[in-house]
């Protein structure tokens, strides 16, 4: 039988590799059509500055209530080449940075980790 602490050491280390995994800067095996989707929304937000205003983009800083742990988080959406999750700056191209592209104020985001459905709301955009 497991005692608290290495149950409690174990949800840790899931939690740090879900971390990691929602923000990779490379992100894991993104198809060609998810990648297609990413950039059309990329071009469609830059194209249009009414839809610019209060609206995450590439170099937005975001706050997200993350439901999974009940608590703040903020991220900065950055490309790939200055990624750097420690320092929360994730990847448009990561499954987070992605779902995050051309989102807004209230707007829930839904990213799948290993077969469970996670959950995060923006909070506020920057």
């Amino acid at each position: 039988m497991c005692s608290v602490q290495q149950v409690e050491s174990k949800r840790s280390v899931l939690r740090r590799a879900q971390s990691y995994y929602l923000t990779r800067p490379w992100g894991l095996g993104i198809e060609p059509l998810m990648l297609s989707k990413i950039f059309e929304r990329i071009e469609l937000h830059n194209g249009d500055i009414s839809q610019k205003y209060n609206r995450v983009s590439i170099n937005s800083s975001v706050t997200l209530m993350d439901y999974q742990e009940n608590q703040l988080v903020k991220l900065q959406i950055v490309s790939p080449a200055l990624s750097n999750p420690e320092a929360g700056l994730v990847s448009y191209l990561s499954p987070l940075g992605a779902q995050l592209i051309d989102t807004k104020k209230g707007d829930v985001v839904n990213v799948d980790f290993l077969g469970a459905h996670m959950q995060f709301q923006v909070v506020e955009v920057h």
